[in-house]
């Protein structure tokens, strides 16, 4: 659901940085590889290679 919602956020504007952070990232190794799959297969084709996602500190 988190993928499927930010990658509605990128496709409307253009972003190109994702930095997740608070307490989700604490969780990050949980969902992360998920969270992207679902970012990927939701994102417009030129959005694809330009989204780049890290976890913040």
């Amino acid at each position: 659901m988190l993928g499927y919602s930010i990658s509605n956020i990128v496709n409307l504007n253009g972003i190109q940085q994702v930095s997740l952070g608070g307490k989700i990232s604490g969780a990050g190794k949980y969902f992360m590889n998920d969270f992207k799959k679902s970012l990927k297969n939701n994102l417009m084709e030129p959005r694809i290679q330009k989204c780049e996602v890290f976890i913040s500190k």
